[in-house]
């Protein structure tokens, strides 16, 4: 990641876990482990823990936004439905 400021990215990242947390995200798939995720909360956790979160965060409901209808929209009209 490039950007203007130091640590830019890793404000942005504490921003959206935050914007996450609030709007009751169950977890983020960081899939690699560093220490600075470990300070915003990441954890190692094995495979049947990490397939029963995702199981359990597919069954809720989702936060599809605005642009998800738009982009429905522009598909159905391209392919003719």
């Amino acid at each position: 990641m490039f950007s203007r400021r130091s640590n830019a990215s890793k404000i942005a990242l504490h921003a959206l876990i935050r914007m996450c947390i609030a709007w009751g995200f169950r977890f983020i798939d960081c899939q690699f482990y560093t220490e600075h995720l470990s300070r915003l909360g990441a954890r190692t956790i094995l495979r049947n823990e990490y397939l029963s979160l995702l199981s359990a965060a597919i069954q809720a409901p989702s936060r599809r936004g605005f642009w998800t209808q738009e982009f429905e929209k522009k598909r159905s009209k391209c392919l003719g439905t």
